[in-house]
C-alpha cells in the first residue's frame, strides 16, 4: 500500500494503490464503461471455458425395438 490519499471508499480499490491507474481513470470519461465491458468479456470467457470443460452428456439408449 502506498501513502497516497485514499478515496474514502472501502479498502481494495486499485486506484488508491496505483497512481498511474488513478490518472488513467481521471483522464478517460469512458473509463467506467471500458472497465465494465472488460469485466463482461472476462465473465463470458470464464463461462465458455467452464462449459467446454464439462463432460458431454451420455446419449440416451433406445429401448428394445
Amino acid at each position: 500500500m502506498s501513502d497516497t490519499p485514499k478515496t474514502g471508499w472501502p479498502p481494495g480499490l486499485l486506484q488508491d494503490d496505483s497512481k498511474q491507474l488513478s490518472k488513467w481513470l481521471a483522464s478517460r470519461p469512458d473509463a467506467r464503461q471500458i472497465v465494465r465491458e472488460n469485466i463482461r468479456l472476462a465473465e463470458i470467457k470464464r463461462r465458455l471455458k467452464a462449459a467446454f470443460r464439462r463432460k458431454p452428456a451420455r446419449p440416451v439408449k433406445d429401448g428394445p425395438t
